[in-house]
């Protein structure tokens, strides 16, 4: 990675390419089901503190390994920080829906709901 920062509230990643990698945490889970309760209020799981919310991955070139160095490298910090992750599902570029519900997949991500993901630290990855 080209830069790093990680605080308590704000983990970003930036690849020499320009590609980047947000999430920030969500200050209280009253603040995700009042955001989210319209889309999902029949969602029954139970979200630990901290929880932070996966903004984005945009990949500056799509298809030459950005992404994946970007997850690899989340995922070791995630890991580390014993951090669960929410991730809305966004399709935009090359890859739609299910290749990003794939992709996310391969890190630990599991569905919770359609087109909703969650990851727990030390997730198993597919």
């Amino acid at each position: 990675m080209r830069l790093e920062t990680i605080t308590e509230d704000r983990i970003a990643l930036w690849t020499e390419k320009g590609s980047c990698c947000e999430l920030d945490l969500i200050h209280s889970l009253f603040d995700l089901y009042k955001h989210w309760s319209s889309m999902y209020s029949d969602l029954n799981i139970e979200l630990p503190e901290p929880l932070f919310w996966f903004a984005r991955l945009k990949a500056k070139v799509e298809g030459q390994g950005e992404g994946t160095k970007m997850m690899r490298r989340l995922v070791q910090i995630l890991d580390e920080k014993d951090i669960t992750v929410i991730n809305a599902i966004n399709p935009y570029g090359s890859m739609d829906l299910e290749a990003l519900t794939g992709f996310y997949k391969k890190y630990g991500f599991e569905d919770i709901d359609e087109g909703l993901m969650l990851r727990r630290p030390n997730a198993t990855r597919v």
